[in-house]
């Protein structure tokens, strides 16, 4: 995909840039995104990860199982 400008940024909660930029946002200030990830306020802006409020999904972390066995612990409880 092509563009004039490609933003990565990584950080431990969502910023407000989305919300400082006029994009409609959540109530968490996540950017209101289609289907296909482009933002509702402007289909020229792809919003992906934290930041990207995308319709009927929740947090992978919320959806998170465990896959492993827990081992035993080496101390009595």
């Amino acid at each position: 995909m092509r563009s004039d400008l490609t933003l990565w940024a990584v950080l431990g909660s969502i910023p407000d840039l989305a919300a400082r930029s006029g994009l409609d946002v959540d109530e968490r200030g996540r950017a209101l995104v289609d289907p296909y990830l482009r933002s509702v306020s402007d289909p020229r802006i792809f919003v992906v990860g934290d930041c990207a409020a995308v319709p009927g999904s929740r947090a992978a972390c919320q959806t998170a199982a465990r896959r492993a066995p827990t081992p035993p612990t080496p101390w009595p409880a």
